[in-house]
């Protein structure tokens, strides 16, 4: 049992530079920020009666500030950001080139 904790501890708690450590925590972020995002879609259409297009805006940007604030503090912890808010700005424009590559109007797909 003691090495359950052991590893519970190096996967979740530690501070880390082990890149496969970081790779588990980067897919564990990003199922954490799809919950984040398709649990407040659900509830923002089907409990507050927003229109569909509004929670779904309103979902993506839940779940792009999940995932970047909790890839910032856990994830990736040795940084040396000057300005976070522009490193947040990049990262929210990524995340927006890459939702109109997959969405059937502006990709390819």
């Amino acid at each position: 049992m003691r090495s359950v904790k052991n590893l519970f501890e190096y996967l979740f708690l530690r501070s880390t530079e082990d890149t496969l450590v970081q790779f588990f925590r980067y897919v564990f972020v990003g199922g954490t920020a799809f919950v984040a995002d398709f649990g407040s879609l659900y509830l923002l259409t089907e409990y507050i009666g927003l229109h569909y297009l509004l929670s779904a805006t309103i979902a993506f940007v839940i779940g792009l500030a999940v995932n970047y604030f909790l890839s910032t503090l856990w994830v990736f912890q040795a940084r040396n950001v000057s300005n976070p808010y522009m490193e947040f700005l990049f990262f929210a424009l990524i995340g927006v080139v890459g939702f109109l590559s997959t969405s059937p109007e502006y990709g390819q797909s």
